[in-house]
């Protein structure tokens, strides 16, 4: 495995930059994943997917396709509730010759169930704190005492127990409680690693200073080697590979005892990385088949101080490419619309022996009333003028469809910026809904042939918008990889959510007849924007080129 391509989950954490740019430096390409597409960790991977949450069906199919689509040599997860999912999938991954760095699914189980990993631990006569059955709950308790999930993680839903009263009403509000007793004394974190098979190699502890959320933010390395081996006892007793993350809080005689354990890496594991613990750089390593460096030129006595970090991310920067809608983004079609409408109006009367301008003004109203993309524009008209829908909807449509204008006007600036686009080396393609006819005559009344590399006609695929045909057809033509396609257009559905479906950028422009309508519930624009001639003028200048396609003279 000369450079592995390893697919790293939980790219929205707050350390998946130091993982990511860790990964990389060891000599690994990193394809990063997150459920949410404004994941920090993307601004660091060499790629970037978005995928469905754990607790969804479509979690590990996606998973495995994307490792199918990039070729992946590892899948490295982070999430806590990706774990399980993933483990017992293992077969599924390992058939497309994916190495999974996670423990056996059994050996998760025993981790991350807090009263199977303290139980585990009692059998091994190694220090948990004392967990109080049901029947003991009952009793007398020596209050104050701890509640936690069972199954949590961070510090949710864990508190700090009164009385008898308090622990009553946090009964009925924690998941899945655990009470236990409470430890008074400070809190260690130990990260571990061991090979693939389980065989323990070094161990790291630092002390939890300070936290947010369960987060360490202010810590300290140490050398504690009791608390090391200790350590090493736990993770090979259970049978963990690879990264592992232990918890452990000081008793009233100052002993440690172990609360927690974490099969994968913790959120402060970089404080012992830092301090001379390779981790990162050691996983690589083994994965490669090669020895671990190993934990040298430790520095005990290291202090991290968190603080806040902004990344600031433009979806413009990667583009190479642009697609644009055509009907209300670069044309106002008021105007061409009412004229096609009153043709509908005209035709209509003659047949039915009906008042032109009445049925025009009414046909209007339904329109401007439901909108342009609703469905049943003619239907719900003719049933308002009380005309038979089934004698009239046919010759209704195709009079709004042999509308020919004589003339359109490009919106203000288009031009200008469509030829810079062209100067600046960026590939334009229009990708358009309706007749395949109408539209090339509407491209061609605008000189749109002239200016733009490519017009795809979605009619001609049988693939109408939201369907993503149209725009990976784009991509295609213009030979660029569709997440580096910018995707303009001004309906929230038909252009945004085939853009986000598709993998492209999206930029609504809020002009038009649906400039005011809320955003789609599937998706989200990347960028919005008032006007063309500005997004033009922010995309990165590329290589400058020869035309081609319909512009190609």
């Amino acid at each position: 495995m000369t450079r592995p391509t390893i697919l790293r989950t939980g790219a929205g954490s707050a350390v998946a930059p130091f993982v990511i740019q860790a990964l990389r430096a060891a000599g690994a390409r990193v394809v990063a994943a997150d459920m949410n597409a404004l994941s920090v960790g993307f601004a660091y991977a060499d790629r970037a997917l978005r995928i469905p949450p754990a607790r969804s069906d479509a979690f590990v199919p996606a998973l495995l396709d994307a490792c199918r689509v990039e070729g992946v040599d590892v899948l490295f997860p982070d999430v806590d509730e990706e774990l399980l999912p993933i483990a017992r999938a293992r077969a599924a991954f390992e058939a497309l010759g994916v190495r999974v760095l996670l423990s056996a699914a059994d050996v998760l189980e025993r981790c991350m169930d807090k009263r199977r990993f303290a139980a585990e631990l009692a059998a091994r006569g190694l220090p948990a704190p004392r967990i109080f059955t049901p029947g003991e709950l009952e009793g007398d308790l020596p209050f104050p005492v701890f509640i936690k999930p069972c199954h949590g993680r961070g510090s949710s839903h864990t508190h700090r127990v009164r009385d008898r009263a308090h622990l009553e009403a946090l009964l009925e509000r924690v998941p899945d409680p655990v009470v236990q007793e409470l430890l008074p004394g400070r809190e260690y974190t130990i990260d571990t690693l061991s090979t693939l098979d389980g065989r323990f190699l070094y161990a790291s502890v630092r002390e939890r200073v300070a936290t947010d959320s369960g987060i360490s933010v202010k810590g300290r390395t140490l050398e504690w080697p009791h608390l090391e081996d200790l350590a090493r006892q736990v993770v090979e007793g259970l049978g963990v590979a690879g990264p592992c993350c232990l918890q452990a809080i000081l008793d009233a005689s100052g002993a440690p005892r172990f609360t927690d354990c974490n099969p994968r890496l913790g959120g402060g594991t970089v404080l012992s990385i830092a301090a001379g613990a390779p981790i990162i750089d050691d996983v690589v390593r083994l994965l490669g088949g090669d020895e671990p460096k190993g934990k040298a030129d430790y520095r005990p006595g290291l202090v991290m101080l968190r603080s806040w970090h902004e990344s600031f991310l433009d979806p413009l920067d990667a583009v190479t490419a642009v697609g644009f809608d055509l009907d209300e983004t670069l044309y106002d079609r008021r105007e061409h619309f009412a004229a096609a409408l009153a043709g509908v109006a005209t035709e209509i009367a003659g047949a039915a022996g009906r008042d032109a301008d009445a049925l025009a003004h009414d046909l209007l109203t339904t329109w401007r009333h439901l909108g342009s993309d609703h469905d049943h524009i003619f239907d719900t008209w003719l049933t308002t003028v009380e005309l038979p829908v089934d004698v009239y909807l046919r010759p209704a449509i195709e009079a709004f469809h042999a509308h020919r204008p004589d003339r359109l006007e490009l919106r203000p600036g288009i031009r200008d910026a469509l030829r810079e686009l062209r100067a600046s080396g960026i590939a334009t393609a229009i990708v358009t809904d309706g007749r395949a006819a109408t539209q090339a005559r509407k491209v061609s009344l605008l000189g749109l042939d002239q200016l733009v590399d490519e017009v795809v006609y979605c009619a001609e695929l049988g693939a109408p918008k939201p369907d993503t045909a149209g725009l990976v057809e784009a991509a295609r033509r213009l030979r660029v990889p569709i997440d580096q396609l910018l995707f303009v257009g001004d309906h929230p559905r038909y252009d945004v959510v085939m853009a986000k479906r598709a993998g492209a950028v999206a930029a609504r422009l809020l002009a038009g007849e649906f400039a005011t309508r809320p955003d789609d519930a599937e998706a989200t624009p990347d960028l919005t924007i008032a006007d063309l001639p500005s997004l033009a003028r922010r995309l990165p200048r590329r290589t400058a080129r020869a035309p081609r396609g319909p512009g190609g003279t």
